[in-house]
């Protein structure tokens, strides 16, 4: 047991020295062989005793664990190289740009105050990461600590810069983001879209995988991108506008009403209004019902000795005449009524004035 752990250990050993610089590495080695005299000293001076069956059990556990303990010591050390094998640079604020590949539409003023109050009193506890693209610097991690910092007035901030592509630092910018902020269903949507369409991912069971989401929620965002284009255009100024399944009751809205997808859409604009998601069902059905019950009280029926003849429907700017029995001369009618209309026009004046 203990040949195997042992080279469990040397793997990690041997991870370490590829990463850390000598010094480090040397220490590495120094503490893995002093883990390693102890574990082998403890197991050969336990082998010596007469044990019983449990006895043995327990020692090897024992022994298990001062193994795991020398690896995670091993790993915490490799950490901690890795960290100290990047140089921190004082970068200018003006040299530096956001990332095109930010997957954050919107970011809270407020949310930036009080990180700005935090770096006043504290500074600034980890470095920004960017690359350089042409004589700037292009953000990878770190948008909210750069706007901080420009609200405090700061010249400089701290910045790791790494060499990195465009879909390198395309990818890393939406890991990132992933992993410490919490983005919208329709920052989501885009971000997985575009994973996608680039090839980053072959598809949404790749895309779920690749950003630790159930594939349902990812095919689900994704949805939210097949909604008409001016409620994208209100999610795109107002990303947390809605949820996904909010989305969802705007689909089944628009087929159950095809012919009102501009109250559909004057409903999710009034969620930015304060309107809570649940209530946008009702508010489109009701606003559809006292629409058709309007448009209902503008008809007028012309009858003829209790005989229907005309219905006029009224319109903001139209008036519909409808012939109601069958067989009528609709010519005739018309040239009596062009007729009828062109007298009207006299006195049009008279008609505007509601003389």
């Amino acid at each position: 047991m203990a040949s195997k752990l042992q080279q469990r250990l040397a793997g990690k050993t041997a991870a370490i020295q590829r990463v850390a610089s000598p010094s480090e590495a040397h220490e590495v080695r120094g503490t893995a062989n002093s883990s390693l005299s102890t574990v082998d000293s403890d197991a050969t001076s336990g082998s010596r005793r007469s044990m019983s069956m449990p006895g043995q059990l327990g020692a090897f556990r024992l022994e298990a664990q001062k193994y795991e303990l020398v690896i995670a010591d091993l790993q915490a050390k490799l950490a901690a190289a890795n960290q100290g094998s990047y140089t921190i640079t004082r970068i200018p604020l003006p040299l530096i740009d956001d990332s095109p590949y930010q997957p954050r539409l919107e970011i809270d003023p407020e949310e930036i105050d009080e990180l700005a109050k935090t770096m006043a009193a504290a500074h600034q506890a980890d470095p920004i990461k960017v690359r350089r693209v042409g004589d700037r610097f292009e953000l990878i991690s770190g948008h909210r600590r750069v706007r901080a910092a420009r609200t405090l007035g700061w010249e400089e901030i701290d910045a790791i810069i790494e060499v990195r592509n465009d879909i390198e630092a395309e990818v890393e910018a939406m890991l990132l983001v992933v992993g410490n902020v919490h983005l919208s269903a329709y920052e989501l949507a885009k971000m997985y879209d575009r994973a996608i369409s680039k090839g980053i991912v072959a598809n949404q069971t790749a895309c779920a995988a690749f950003f630790a989401a159930k594939q349902p929620v990812v095919s689900a965002c994704l949805g939210m991108l097949d909604l008409p284009p001016e409620i994208i255009s209100l999610l795109d100024s107002k990303p947390r506008l809605m949820g996904y399944e909010c989305a969802k009751v705007v689909k089944a809205l628009i087929k159950e009403h095809p012919t009102h997808i501009d109250t559909i859409i004057r409903g999710v604009a009034r969620l930015g209004e304060g309107m809570q998601q649940n209530a946008l069902k009702g508010w489109v059905r009701q606003s559809i019902k006292q629409s058709a019950e309007h448009k209902e009280d503008d008809r007028r029926t012309i009858t003829s000795n209790g005989r229907p003849v005309f219905t006029t429907k009224r319109d903001p700017r139209s008036v519909t005449v409808s012939c109601k029995i069958p067989g009528m001369d609709i010519e005739i009618f018309e040239e009596r009524l062009r007729l009828w209309l062109q007298e009207q026009a006299k006195s049009v004046d008279e008609l505007m004035t509601g003389a």
